[in-house]
């Protein structure tokens, strides 16, 4: 393969050199837009605070810090606030209600009452340093861990640990302690605010005055101590590298080392956390590492494991970054794909706010009402009827698993979704049917394409297994090299023409097999300019449209043309799919930024667009069209996109930042301003608010806010200190939220520096 909160959708549109463009992607209302969450923390008040790995997108770079109280979610970026950096690794609270937030790359600053400041202390020791553990004992010291330190006298060291007592830093020479190998890779405080740190098959502990060394429960060094964690009753939970047969979890007590009861995790422990039950949480670091790997999540109870997975709960992904746990016993987790939460009944997703439920759209088709669907790599099954978004997941319907490879949809409109993990489900709109291994005993958790024939036969190719599948609702047919020509090994896209031919293309050519017989053509027996076939397509001029992994050949009985770029004005040669118009032209959409092409049969023109420069163009990994001619793409990190050569009728469009009604309810003082102005807003109800900034042209600028406000007067503060002086829109979007009405307004605002 190549690589929910609410229901407002974000369009942009984008500039190319013909035609018209708009793309389609998530609107990330509450957590902030980064996938990866790396750190999950809960203050005294119950606020949730996520800390993200900064990214870039159409909008910048973005990720940055977020706090929910449970209603409203405030978002600190780089882009809204003086937040220095976007890569959040840390987070922890003083006794005097501070947020400390820890970067990767800008050191630490305190976060109060919406105001940051930098911790100015550290840097008369380091210059550099990605901050890895915060922690605050109960004296009000303040401990912080830095990985990967370039110190002040320009040395290199792996590890840097120092003290903040409200006044001055401390920092201890690691060397002088003798830490193995120069590195700590984590630390805790137990009840008595004695600081144990993680080594290499060591432990040390600072008791205020002295250090300890305490033996790891293995010989050799490179066993990593690289998680500690004190529960309720004062053991201390290990978690190691698992090196040379020791286990990743332990019990560290009186001296003692203790196996945990049979714990068997993905990889080793990134965090431990106890509930109020007595229950202890244990997440895997490396859970999403392979198909193998079932066991990212798990919770001890009892003397016995329970373990969570995508198959049997609402993980994201199996390799948990963080947990924690509210006051209510909720459990928050982390992954590299947002975040979830689990109830002890219930899990729920927390990542976009709706509509495209990510940013890589593996397959686009439109039904034959006009309905776009959509795969996705880890987050389900989409679909857009051109107003409303609906998403289809492990959380709120039966579909067998959340990474679709492949769907198909038959005469009589049923989804077949082909998934990497729990096999085919069928869905009718209303109920599900699952196939998988278990309830057929034939290879099939692991799908990778799939089409249907004339007579509504599934063909279906597997990942790993190297075998090509027939089901004709009651039996299942296997092929694969024991059987048949195929080769042991192959990649299988499909392709079904109008005998119902079944076209296979593989890593070693291609493969056409008519009901009996097979047929092999590659590069040495034929024309076909690369043995990696991607894709297909027939016309209505029987022509058989063949791509590869290097170019294009048209097949007309026996007659081969070649499209390279070359011999052609094709716009480029990775061809990840095929599509024919309603006049017999024929689109191509192009892999590794390339974006699109169509030929009418004599003349070639190509279209793309670059709207991220960090990017380039556009990764088309599917393409499809509608009854009104628009091109629908779906693309690697660039959403959904619809291109027109003409004009795209859509329901929405930039008219919103000109909409102006009802403009006594908005108002900004000062304006003009200088550096920082007050934007007012009256609501009749609590309502979902979405206010952004555009150029007078309108470009989008930056994000203000957005999330849930109550009812009466609200004011937001903006600081433009970044931005040009000149002249810029200010955009509002409301929706009530029991009524689900939206309304638009525009204020300009006057920045002079």
């Amino acid at each position: 393969m190549k690589i929910i909160i609410m229901y407002l959708f974000f369009t942009f549109i984008l500039f190319a050199q013909n035609g018209d463009w708009k793309q389609y992607l998530p609107e990330y209302k509450n957590i902030p837009d980064g996938l990866q969450i790396n750190v999950i923390r809960i203050d005294q008040f119950d606020h949730k605070w996520f800390g993200t790995d900064g990214y870039s997108n159409i909008n910048g770079t973005v990720g940055g810090i977020a706090k929910f109280d449970g209603k409203l979610w405030t978002q600190f970026t780089k882009n809204n606030s003086d937040l220095p950096d976007n890569n959040i690794t840390a987070i922890a609270f003083d006794l005097e209600d501070n947020t400390w937030i820890g970067m990767r790359d800008s050191g630490l600053v305190i976060l109060k009452n919406d105001v940051f400041s930098k911790i100015r202390g550290p840097l008369q020791f380091i210059e550099k340093g990605e901050v890895k553990n915060i922690l605050t004992d109960q004296k009000g010291n303040v401990w912080v861990l830095f990985r990967l330190v370039i110190c002040a006298d320009g040395i290199y060291k792996s590890s840097a640990l120092m003290k903040y007592d409200g006044e001055n830093w401390v920092n201890f020479d690691l060397d002088s302690i003798n830490v193995p190998e120069g590195e700590i890779h984590n630390i805790a405080l137990d009840k008595d605010d004695n600081l144990y740190c993680g080594s290499q098959n060591e432990i040390l502990k600072y008791d205020g005055s002295a250090w300890m060394h305490i033996n790891g429960p293995g010989s050799d060094i490179r066993l990593i101590i690289s998680y500690l964690k004190f529960d309720n009753n004062g053991l201390l939970w290990v978690g190691t590298n698992g090196f040379g047969s020791i286990p990743t979890l332990l019990i560290y007590e009186n001296g003692l080392w203790k196996n945990t009861p049979d714990i068997y995790l993905s990889g080793e422990p990134s965090e431990i956390i106890f509930d109020h039950l007595g229950n202890t949480w244990v997440s895997s670091l490396y859970g999403g590492g392979g198909f193998n790997s079932e066991k990212g999540l798990a919770k001890y109870s009892n003397e016995n494991w329970q373990y969570y997975n995508r198959e049997n709960s609402a993980v994201l992904w199996n390799g948990i970054n963080t947990l924690a746990i509210d006051s209510t016993g909720v459990l928050w987790c982390g992954t590299p794909f947002g975040a979830c939460t689990f109830d002890g009944a219930s899990w729920k997703y927390y990542r976009s706010s709706g509509g495209l439920p990510c940013e890589t759209v593996n397959k686009v088709v439109v039904d034959n009402k006009n309905n776009k669907w959509m795969a996705t790599d880890h987050f389900g099954l989409a679909k857009y009827d051109g107003n409303s978004w609906q998403t289809y997941n492990k959380s709120n319907s039966e579909i067998p698993f959340n990474d679709i490879s492949d769907f198909e949809i038959d005469e009589k409109g049923n989804i077949w979704v082909a998934t990497n993990g729990g096999g085919l489900g069928i869905f009718n709109g209303n109920t599900w049917i699952v196939y998988n291994q278990n309830n057929t005993g034939y290879p099939i958790d692991r799908l990778s394409k799939i089409k249907l024939d004339s007579q509504n036969k599934l063909w279906a190719t597997t990942f790993g297994e190297n075998t090509l599948l027939s089901f004709d609702g009651t039996k299942w047919q296997v092929f694969n090299s024991t059987n048949s020509i195929l080769p042991e090994s192959f990649n299988g896209n499909l392709g079904i023409d109008k005998n119902d031919n079944i076209w296979l293309g593989t890593n070693e050519g291609l493969f056409i097999y008519d009901g009996k017989d097979w047929i092999n053509y590659n590069t040495s027996n034929s024309k076909l300019p690369n043995n990696w076939v991607q894709s297909f397509a027939f016309d209505s001029l029987g022509n058989s449209w063949v791509g590869t992994a290097n170019g294009l050949v048209k097949i007309k009985d026996d007659n081969w043309e070649v499209f390279l770029p070359n011999n052609s004005e094709i716009g480029g040669w990775d061809i990840n799919d095929i599509t024919i118009d309603s006049g017999n032209n024929v689109w191509f959409g192009f892999f590794w930024g390339q974006g699109i092409s169509k030929y009418d049969g004599n003349n070639w023109k190509h279209y793309n667009t670059v709207f991220d420069s960090s990017k380039g163009g556009i990764d088309a990994l599917s393409i499809d069209l509608d009854e009104k001619g628009n091109l629908w793409i779906g693309t690697l990190y660039q959403g959904l996109i619809q291109f027109n050569e003409q004009k795209i009728v859509s329901v929405e469009n930039n008219s919103k930042l000109i909409k102006n009604n009802n403009q006594d309810k908005i108002s900004i003082y000062p304006n003009p301003f200088n550096t920082q102005t007050n934007i007012n807003f009256i609501l009749n109800a609590t309502s979902d608010v979405s206010i952004k900034m555009f150029t007078i042209t309108g470009e989008f600028v930056s994000l203000l806010t957005r999330g849930l406000y109550p009812a009466g007067k609200n004011t937001i503060q903006f600081n433009a200190k970044k931005l040009a002086s000149g002249m810029y829109l200010c955009s509002f979007e409301i929706t009530h939220v029991l009524q689900g009405q939206k309304q638009f307004y525009t204020k300009k605002i006057i920045y002079l520096k």
